[in-house]
């Protein structure tokens, strides 16, 4: 019994959060480096958002799990319309869920990416950067 008591603990622990979590219903455009140097490129909505990571949900072409990406989230203006700053981050892809949405004829995914949080898109990852300057061409996901 105490066996499975421990493993019980272990997965609580995994899928504990150790920031505050902020439901944030924004726009979000991601890229990541695939094969063969070829830079991906896609757009989705913020479920949440925390100083350490986002649920971002796309429609299609989300990045598969493990892979660096970047992201720029669009904050709303506090005072009046339009767009406010924006958020530079980079991170990894740490889970994909697929489910139905509402619409029973479209798909929706989510992923979750543990990120960064950096001042500016100059601050992008080297190998970010290199894949972009050698890249072949862009596949962009709508």
């Amino acid at each position: 019994m105490n066996g499975k008591r421990q493993n019980l603990s272990i997965i609580t622990n995994l899928h504990s959060r150790s920031a505050t979590r902020y439901l944030l219903a924004v726009p979000v455009s991601f890229w990541w480096c695939g094969p063969n140097e070829c830079v991906h490129a896609g757009q989705g909505i913020t479920q949440d958002i925390s100083i350490s990571g986002v649920l971002i949900v796309v429609d299609s072409c989300p990045p598969p799990v493990g892979v660096l990406i970047e992201l720029a989230i669009v904050l709303p203006r506090l005072g009046g319309s339009g767009n406010g700053m924006e958020l530079h981050g980079e991170g990894t892809v740490v889970r994909f869920d697929s489910n139905s949405s509402i619409n029973a004829a479209k798909q929706v995914a989510h992923f979750a990416v543990s990120v960064l949080f950096h001042p500016s898109r100059a601050d992008a990852s080297d190998e970010l950067l290199r894949c972009a300057t050698k890249q072949t061409g862009t596949t962009y996901c709508n």
